[in-house]
């Protein structure tokens, strides 16, 4: 799995990464962003999104921070592909069988395009 800023940026949206115990400020800080961002935009219809602005800075990090963050993100890829191998067996779920590992980070990209929750594989 590919980790990039991106990727953690996705797990903080999906609220797969909580930082909001985090002692780190710079990232405790984006928590909280991404937290107003999410209840700006809840139950928003397609015409009131068009209005909320689509670039948000993410924070500025220091390597440290970035290396934390990335190792978190790494992590939660490899507990996501561990729970993907589970569902996989499951009625309705086989399609899982196509993800790879190195695919979490893209498929993770396709729910978030689309709308979707990733809860199911947390739960």
């Amino acid at each position: 799995m590919f980790i990039d800023n991106v990727l953690c940026t996705m797990l903080v949206h999906l609220e797969i990464l909580d930082l909001s115990d985090c002692s780190v400020p710079a990232l405790k800080a984006w928590h909280t962003s991404a937290q107003e961002f999410r209840d700006k935009v809840q139950g928003k219809s397609a015409d009131e999104l068009s209005a909320v602005p689509k670039h948000v800075d993410g924070p500025r990090l220091n390597a440290q921070e970035a290396y934390t963050v990335r190792a978190s993100a790494l992590d939660a890829g490899r507990v996501i592909f561990g729970r993907i191998q589970e569902l996989k067996t499951k009625e309705g779920l086989e399609w899982l069988s196509s993800v790879n590992e190195a695919d979490v980070g893209e498929w993770l990209l396709v729910l978030l395009i689309h709308g979707r929750t990733a809860q199911p594989l947390i739960v």
